[in-house]
């Protein structure tokens, strides 16, 4: 265990970025009334196929690199090639900031390892049931086995602190 009164909290922490399209600034979150996405939370988006997941957060992402260049933004795909979100946004008439990064990766290790390298402030990851996470240890039958979607989610919030 940790002392509470020892845990350092990052600046900026907590802090709401608007992207200016309310519909997402208040799915992400809010801080004394300001909606925005908060850096250093985990949001997850379950919808059916072809809902318009990608298509929206490839917005948010431009939206918030766009508003605040001083920030690097990233987009995770693993379904995608990144000319297809290239393309998607060229459609969609985004304006793309030089500070959103692009990658198809589908294992954990490398998007943990990019995230950190380039010192990404806020980043999508589409679609995490494809990514690949290292096994883990089952109590019950000590063998290795997959991590299920709670576990992901997880590691990622744990990833963010």
């Amino acid at each position: 265990m940790t002392r509470l009164i020892e845990i350092q909290i990052p600046d900026g922490y907590g802090t709401p970025v608007p992207t200016g399209y309310e519909a997402f600034d208040e799915m992400f979150g809010n801080n004394d009334e300001v909606f925005g996405a908060v850096k250093g939370k985990v949001v997850l988006v379950s919808a059916p196929p072809g809902t318009g997941k990608s298509r929206a957060f490839l917005t948010a992402i431009c939206a918030i690199a766009t508003k605040n260049p001083h920030m690097n933004c990233g987009y995770v795909t693993n379904e995608q090639s990144i000319v297809d979100l290239a393309a998607m946004a060229k459609r969609m008439h985004l304006q793309i900031p030089p500070n959103v990064f692009v990658v198809r990766e589908d294992r954990w290790t490398n998007i943990k390892r990019m995230i950190t390298e380039t010192k990404l402030d806020y980043v999508v990851i589409d679609a995490l049931p494809l990514v690949e996470f290292p096994q883990i240890m089952d109590e019950e039958t000590q063998s290795l086995r997959d991590m299920k979607a709670k576990e992901k989610f997880g590691a990622i919030a744990e990833f963010t602190q």
